[in-house]
């Protein structure tokens, strides 16, 4: 009598494609660039928080404007100021503030299209 056990095992072998039992990468498993990125991330977040406030301070610096000395030639130095920086001052603003909202487009009674939409999708249940 033929052993099915030798038989299936010799067909998971042959195979070339397809579902088998165990093949594949573990549930939950993380990809080695994945990895990568999560310390590269840290690295990033130890380097910040050791120099927060120097890193602060420049930012504001920018958005107030910064003084730039610049050496033309040997002898000859430039001293001017930079205009603030915008993105930095939206930066700022972001953080202290909050972001702006943006609106939805609005619809002949009022109400957003979004809300419309959402409305018609409800009633068609």
């Amino acid at each position: 009598m033929i052993n099915l056990l030798n038989l299936e095992r010799k067909t998971l072998k042959n195979m070339s494609g397809g579902k088998r039992p165990n093949a594949g990468r573990p549930k939950g498993a993380k990809n080695k660039k994945t990895i990568e990125q999560t310390m590269a991330l840290e690295m990033l977040r130890e380097r910040i928080s050791a120099e927060w406030k120097e890193i602060i301070n420049s930012i504001i610096q920018l958005a107030l404007g910064v003084w730039v000395e610049r050496k033309i030639g040997a002898k000859k130095i430039k001293v001017y100021q930079k205009a603030p920086d915008a993105k930095a001052i939206e930066y700022l603003m972001d953080r202290f503030i909050g972001k702006v909202t943006q609106p939805v487009g609005e619809g002949k009674d009022g109400l957003s299209e979004l809300t419309n939409t959402i409305r018609a999708i409800l009633e068609k249940k």
